[in-house]
């Protein structure tokens, strides 16, 4: 690892960095001997040279390499295959999971932009966590990029799938856009216990407690075809998506502070008005 050891060393080099796929938030701009050179790219998404590497050629290279081979051999952002914050050998999959674990919940991660061509939007994820009280189980992960309507339609139907003893949880933004929203996702899941929570801190903050149970042992998978993107973007956190990372830690801050039915609580999302149980 050629540069991998420059960097290690701090030998003095300029970074030219150009991901197959652009970007925004890693542009590259390099400044040398008076000289100024950056990413022409503005989409996230566009294609480094569509001539030579057209996007199916592209889409291809990614199923054939694997999430995390892509990202580090097309990308350039490589990450330690063990992952960072979270280890790759600390999940464990199960071919099901006990009785016990009675108490669940599906938390969602919310976006409402639809993949187009070369874009590469947030990702839409709704998680099943369960629990016995000692021992933390994810059971389903549906992720999806689609349209705000088509977002609430599905929460919607999963809500319907699994049931109303499970909880329902959503994050609720800042703003009277973000109540707007939590309001009207709450009023159409009529029947099903669910609330919505206006998140604090940075992300890695908020993952921590769940990654400490990641390595204790307490956390299991249940086995799904979701398994294998799951793992990866955990592993490869903060670097590429975080949905599946908020999902989760999500989940888990909401099973450790709940013991009972939750509160659908107004003042989440109104402060005027008062809480009610449904």
């Amino acid at each position: 690892d050629v540069c991998g050891v420059i960097e290690e060393l701090g030998l003095p080099y300029v970074k030219l960095v150009l991901p197959m796929e652009f970007e925004p938030k890693r542009k590259c701009i390099t400044h040398f001997g008076g000289l100024t050179w950056e990413d022409p790219r503005t989409e996230a998404g566009e294609l480094l040279d569509e001539n030579r590497f057209p996007k199916e050629v592209v889409a291809a290279l990614k199923t054939a390499s694997g999430s995390h081979a892509f990202a580090g051999q097309y990308q350039q952002r490589p990450t330690a295959r063990e992952g960072g914050l979270f280890k790759r050998q600390w999940f464990q999959v199960v071919d099901a999971v006990p009785a016990e674990a009675k108490r669940s919940v599906r938390r969602w991660d919310l976006a409402a932009t639809i993949q187009q061509d070369n874009n590469d939007p947030d990702w839409t994820v709704g998680l099943k966590m369960s629990t016995d009280g000692l021992r933390f189980y994810i059971r389903h992960v549906t992720r999806f990029r689609d349209s705000a309507e088509f977002v609430r339609r599905s929460i919607k139907n999963t809500a319907g799938l699994d049931g109303p003893a499970c909880r329902i949880e959503i994050p609720q933004d800042p703003g009277q856009a973000g109540k707007d929203q939590a309001k009207n996702i709450i009023a159409q899941n009529a029947g099903f216990t669910i609330t919505a929570l206006r998140e604090t801190g940075d992300k890695g903050t908020r993952a921590e407690p769940f990654a400490a149970q990641l390595e204790a042992g307490n956390v299991y998978l249940e086995k799904g075809d979701w398994n294998e993107a799951f793992i990866d973007e955990l592993c490869a956190f903060p670097i590429g998506h975080d949905d599946q990372v908020d999902a989760a830690s999500g989940a888990f801050a909401f099973l450790t502070r709940t013991a009972g039915p939750l509160q659908i609580s107004a003042k989440v999302l109104n402060r005027a008005k008062a809480p009610h149980r449904r």
